[in-house]
């Protein structure tokens, strides 16, 4: 069987690559693969017109005059023909605010960076949407693994709502579910409350960095409390495990600084991490502690999670902004940010169709229904230097 891919790029050294990547992808399917190529927007549109494509593949700018973005014009073109379309760029900077806007505006299947291309995602990529049922649904979602912390109960500190520690285990439950996320039982660790030590939380993440090495996803949910001490210029930000005593938080509390360098041990290709630490109230239940408890301010510092983002591949989402309350809401068995959380993963979230979720659909999701439920709670995302949309989760099971 023949797969049709049209890729269209101006640069001859970037048809040669995407031509050759595209090439594997396809021969390792085990089908034909039967390329074309196009250096202008009139040329890809007539090429376009003369027969049916499996595949299209475009540069966003296509010549001088980059700034009218004709592939996104192609893109569209791809969309209305239900043809699936992968965008490539050279733009040196790319916010993730951008990426998300087109490929949700544009309806792309995929984007990636030249700047930081990943030769194996791309192949991954090209082979999924070729592919309605890919390899690794085969067994669930093999190369995934995810470490899920909460606590609500702490031994100096007051506790926090009763649903901080179940939002954790319903969370592990939909990553396991072969009916949602399909994630592998050995492969998702949950500790809460007094098992959520700071030495436990060091071993969980060392576990992450262990099992998670190039071409794997990896997940971590923290949620309890979380803070700052010192100015704004100069705040050391800190997670509290269950153990943390106000009065000696160098010693309890696990710095800003060690989860930094605990991260950047994680050599996984994809890494999203989960932040519930911020205020969090509701109905006279704060996620924060009283001032009389702790003499810091509660919450993380959004200049913090980009720092922890940088490099490729690495996304934050927090439940709020810094100086927002993350609500509990009555009616609800979850708190909120983490309610619509499980409403995306169990599959409400758009997704393309082929069977995943990705990192944007989830976003997309809770930034939407948070807001709408709570105007006074807003969820961020974070990310340095993200070249892709990826794959966290399969959408219902991979069906």
């Amino acid at each position: 069987m023949k797969k049709c891919i049209l890729i269209v790029e101006d640069a001859d050294v970037w048809q040669d690559i995407l031509s050759e990547r595209v090439t594997q992808a396809v021969e390792e399917m085990g089908y034909n693969p039967d390329i074309h190529t196009a250096k202008t927007y009139a040329s890809a549109k007539d090429l376009m017109n003369k027969r049916k494509w499996d595949l299209i593949i475009t540069d966003i700018g296509l010549g001088e005059k980059s700034e009218q973005k004709l592939g996104m014009r192609l893109a569209e073109s791809a969309f209305c023909r239900k043809v699936p379309c992968i965008v490539v760029s050279g733009t040196p900077i790319l916010r993730p605010r951008d990426v998300r806007d087109l490929i949700r505006e544009h309806r792309v299947h995929d984007f990636f960076s030249k700047e930081a291309f990943d030769s194996k995602e791309f192949i991954r990529e090209v082979q999924t949407v070729l592919d309605e049922r890919p390899a690794l649904f085969k067994d669930g979602l093999s190369h995934a693994y995810a470490f899920i912390v909460a606590v609500a109960n702490y031994a100096c500190l007051g506790p926090l709502p009763d649903v901080v520690s179940k939002d954790a285990w319903d969370l592990r439950n939909t990553l396991l579910s072969k009916d949602h996320c399909g994630y592998l039982t050995d492969h998702v660790r949950i500790r809460r409350d007094s098992e959520a030590t700071a030495e436990c939380i060091r071993e969980g993440l060392r576990w992450l960095a262990e099992v998670c090495e190039d071409g794997k996803t990896a997940l971590f949910y923290f949620s309890g409390h979380g803070g700052q001490i010192g100015g704004a210029e100069s705040a050391e930000n800190y997670l509290l495990p269950f153990e943390c005593n106000p009065s000696s938080m160098a010693e309890t509390a696990i710095a800003g600084s060690e989860l930094s360098s605990l991260l950047k041990k994680i050599r996984a290709s994809k890494l999203l991490i989960f932040f519930d630490c911020c205020f969090s109230g509701g109905l006279g239940e704060l996620k924060a502690p009283s001032a009389r408890e702790l003499s810091f301010k509660s919450g993380l510092d959004e200049r913090y999670y980009a720092q922890l983002t940088k490099g490729i591949g690495r996304v934050i989402i927090a439940s709020s902004r810094s100086d927002e309350f993350s609500w509990v809401r009555e009616g609800l068995e979850n708190s909120l940010f983490t309610h619509y959380l499980l409403e995306a993963l169990q599959g409400k979230a758009h997704t393309r169709g082929d069977g995943l979720i990705r990192v944007f659909d989830v976003f997309d999701y809770i930034s939407e229904k948070v807001p709408a439920h709570e105007p006074r709670q807003h969820p961020i995302f974070k990310a340095d230097d993200l070249e892709s949309n990826f794959p966290i989760a399969l959408h219902r099971g991979g069906k």
